[in-house]
């Protein structure tokens, strides 16, 4: 299969909007809309618990720089750098700290700019335009120049759209390994569920990214594996450590040799 022509884009170019809050701060309230602030966006999920609240005529006056919209990208640009999730709701206020990010139809995929962000390669991107001593970030001005090379849209959309399926299988196989009961029996193999505690969400993952090899696999069918080796090897700088995996699919003429890795955030 031929390899897609990449296109290089700067962030600016391949955004429709930056959404950016620095410099402002809303007053609290007891109640009415959440307000994220970088302290509630953790590397592929928001945690509303660490959110506050403003009150709806807050709102109004607070965001005037424009309103985020379920979908969009979330990137904490400080305290820490580089925390990446997607907003799964309107209505919602962003604070200090964060940049909101929308890909421009047809250039660049939400989804894809997500899993691209927390790549090694989306990581090193953002740490070669940090600044500062004690407490390092980036700035709006700075991220805008940000250089990717990106495959055409629809193949974005194939990656994306293959990696949200392996994240939705191991985000819902960790929810039910958390609520196992403990076995009666000493013999079980594993040393979590001996001791009876939690799987936790990392050991969730490696027990299950065996029986998503075969979802993986299939995309040899749509992209280059040199390309999809790159894309995915890096996916996540917290991933767990890369296992040599041999995988063929029926649905693929070749076999896929890399080291396998899967965005892992620690939750």
């Amino acid at each position: 299969m031929d390899k897609w022509k990449q296109v290089k884009y700067t962030m600016e170019d391949a955004l429709e909007c930056i959404i950016d809050y620095r410099g402002k701060t809303p007053r609290k309230s007891n109640d009415g809309i959440e307000t994220l602030s970088a302290k509630s966006v953790k590397m592929g999920f928001i945690d509303y618990s660490n959110c506050y609240y403003i009150s709806h005529d807050e709102y109004k006056r607070f965001m005037v720089r424009g309103f985020p919209k379920k979908g969009d990208i979330l990137l904490t640009t400080e305290a820490p750098l580089g925390m990446v999730a997607r907003l799964d709701k309107d209505n919602v206020a962003i604070a200090q700290r964060l940049l909101t990010l929308r890909g421009k139809q047809g250039v660049l995929d939400n989804n894809f700019l997500l899993y691209y962000l927390q790549s090694s390669i989306g990581q090193g991107l953002l740490k070669s335009r940090e600044t500062g001593t004690t407490v390092t970030g980036i700035k709006q001005a700075e991220f805008r120049k940000i250089e990717i090379e990106i495959p055409p849209f629809p193949i974005q959309q194939q990656i994306a759209g293959i990696l949200s399926v392996l994240d939705s299988k191991i985000e819902n196989n960790a929810k039910i390994n958390h609520h196992l009961p403990s076995p009666r029996s000493a013999t079980d193999s594993s040393p979590d569920i001996r001791r009876g505690k939690s799987v936790s969400r990392s050991s969730a993952r490696r027990t299950f990214s065996l029986q998503l090899l075969s979802i993986v696999s299939k995309i040899g069918c749509i992209l280059s594996s040199n390309a999809f080796i790159s894309f995915v090897a890096g996916a996540g700088t917290n991933s767990f450590s890369k296992s040599r995996v041999t995988m063929a699919s029926k649905t693929a003429p070749f076999a896929l040799r890399f080291n396998f890795s899967t965005t892992v955030s620690a939750r």
